[in-house]
């Protein structure tokens, strides 16, 4: 078992509350894969932001220059749950 450390960005670490970055290390064997998904209709920066409050086990970063979304994932079970809300999202609005 590999441990790793883990940034997590604003959240409330060991009763303290910071902005910046804090460091934490955790247990991980599962590797991490990336896929970039190009969004025809959506906005990246939007379903980016909207889908990483809701799923925890998938890391989506928005690339604005060509609305695409980058995702770093750990199975292929999380790819497909992702890719398929990512459809269900871009879409056209009449």
């Amino acid at each position: 078992m590999k441990t790793l450390p883990l940034l997590l960005l604003g959240l409330c670490v060991l009763g303290g509350c910071t902005t910046g970055a804090t460091k934490q290390a955790v247990t991980h064997e599962e590797p991490t894969f990336l896929t970039v998904i190009p969004l025809k209709h959506a906005s990246a920066i939007e379903v980016a932001n909207a889908l990483n409050k809701v799923k925890s086990r998938v890391r989506l970063v928005a690339d604005q220059r060509t609305n695409s979304l980058i995702l770093s994932y750990a199975s292929q079970t999380d790819l497909k749950e992702i890719s398929d809300c990512i459809a269900q999202l871009d879409i056209e609005v009449k």
